[in-house]
């Protein structure tokens, strides 16, 4: 499984990134109108290609599962050379499953962002994860205090609980939400791991990160007791 923050090594690892927008497709239940982006691979940003030869192919596919995947030290989407041709060959999914998946409340984008020095090679130590629910897109939220960042180790801990939802997409954007960044990671979940995001959501609400920030609460520390910040964030 790969780790969040660590180096990218040009032996194993693979970068993920995105060029332009190609093309659209609409969620007709959720209203929803995606714009994909053309995935691009290499060993590096400056020796980058298409992941597929044609553009309509950057759509909802069954990338495989989250554990494929991870951001490196300098924030870059990642995945392995020995994952990589799983992704090539991956099924399209029907529109329409996404549209009844996201309308059921189990489609999310993950947006990670982190802290690290320019010409410095050291393995990421602190950063944040960002979680917004695609049948609620007003609705994101930062799994930190507030103004603070977390340890790379809790997040990672997320990271393992979550390992097994599948990958859908990579970098689209979501037309309904203006000035939004894309989003390079969207997942599937099972309905235990969506209890489990929604209530990390409902805990990381304004107030409960000022309280946090306040009192010192790091990520860890609401991991190792969520049903109680669960319930405590009904009361704040």
């Amino acid at each position: 499984m790969l780790k969040l923050g660590e180096i990218f090594d040009k032996r194993t690892h693979v970068w993920l990134g995105h060029d332009e927008e190609v093309h659209k497709k609409r969620l007709t239940k959720n209203r929803l109108n995606i714009m994909f982006y053309r995935v691009m691979f290499g060993p590096g940003e400056d020796k980058l290609q298409p992941l597929f030869a044609n553009d309509n192919d950057n759509t909802f596919r069954d990338y495989g599962k989250l554990k494929n995947f991870a951001w490196d030290y300098r924030l870059n989407l990642i995945t392995t050379k020995s994952h990589l041709e799983y992704i090539r060959n991956s099924p399209k999914l029907p529109i329409d499953y996404v549209d009844n998946e996201v309308l059921a409340g189990r489609v999310y984008g993950l947006i990670f962002v982190g802290v690290y020095s320019i010409g410095v090679k050291l393995p990421l130590q602190v950063g944040s994860l960002g979680l917004i629910r695609l049948n609620n897109i007003k609705n994101y939220v930062g799994l930190s205090r507030r103004y603070e960042n977390e340890s790379i180790d809790d997040i990672q801990r997320v990271f393992d609980m979550i390992a097994e939802a599948d990958v859908i997409s990579m970098y689209i954007k979501i037309e309904n939400k203006p000035a939004h960044m894309p989003l390079p990671i969207v997942i599937r979940v099972d309905d235990k791991t969506k209890e489990l995001l929604d209530k990390l959501m409902t805990i990381y609400k304004k107030e409960m990160k000022e309280y946090f920030q306040e009192h010192n609460i790091t990520l860890g520390m609401v991991l190792d007791n969520l049903d109680l910040y669960h319930c405590l964030s009904y009361g704040l």
